[in-house]
């Protein structure tokens, strides 16, 4: 399987409960952290979702994420370790873990731009809900308020736009005949910081 290939290339333990539809993934780095991840198509409350989480009236902590740039969870799991990091060294950029994650998907420096391209809104189809150290009364509360399709982790790529990837991440036809659109992502998100 290419996600647990490459999970582990990046020090990320992969535990998919397919059946769920949940992804459930813990991190070298952080061993007592847990990810949960969940995958939802055909979402017709994004206004609302998207209003409540700006009020911050949700009831629970989530990063929505705009699932139709995402070709697979490891640009997303390289994301929460990054934000896993930056908490624990006390160096986050934005106000939370959830939203840091957010953030770190994006390969530009700009807050705002990187949470309303990466994150939900009010038009959003597909999202890509994620929770840390999630319990299953908060998962029940992420279920409750996504009007839309539970789908399985592993149809992730029948959410994704692959043209709206390649312009949002600005990949050139030519890097993707020496790697993934997976891997391109994580080169920006890895090299973001460098700049």
């Amino acid at each position: 399987m290419v996600l647990a290939h490459k999970t582990v290339l990046y020090g990320l333990n992969p535990m998919i409960d397919v059946k769920m539809g949940v992804g459930r993934f813990t991190f070298e780095t952080h061993p007592n952290r847990v990810l949960e991840l969940v995958l939802f198509s055909n979402v017709s409350n994004a206004r609302d979702l998207h209003q409540k989480m700006l009020a911050g009236v949700l009831g629970f902590e989530a990063a929505f994420i705009n699932a139709s740039l995402m070709p697979d969870v490891v640009p997303v799991l390289a994301s929460a370790n990054k934000a896993l990091i930056a908490e624990s060294r006390g160096m986050m950029t934005t106000k939370n873990l959830h939203s840091e994650l957010v953030y770190n998907l994006s390969g530009s420096k700009h807050i705002t731009q990187s949470l309303q391209r990466w994150g939900i809104s009010q038009n959003s189809s597909s999202l890509l809900v994620g929770c840390f150290d999630a319990d299953a009364d908060q998962l029940k509360a992420v279920r409750g308020s996504v009007e839309g399709k539970e789908m399985a982790l592993d149809t992730l790529s029948e959410v994704v736009d692959a043209g709206l990837v390649l312009k949002s991440y600005k990949i050139p036809e030519t890097e993707l005949q020496v790697g993934s659109i997976s891997d391109a992502i994580l080169t920006r998100i890895a090299l973001r910081d460098c700049t």
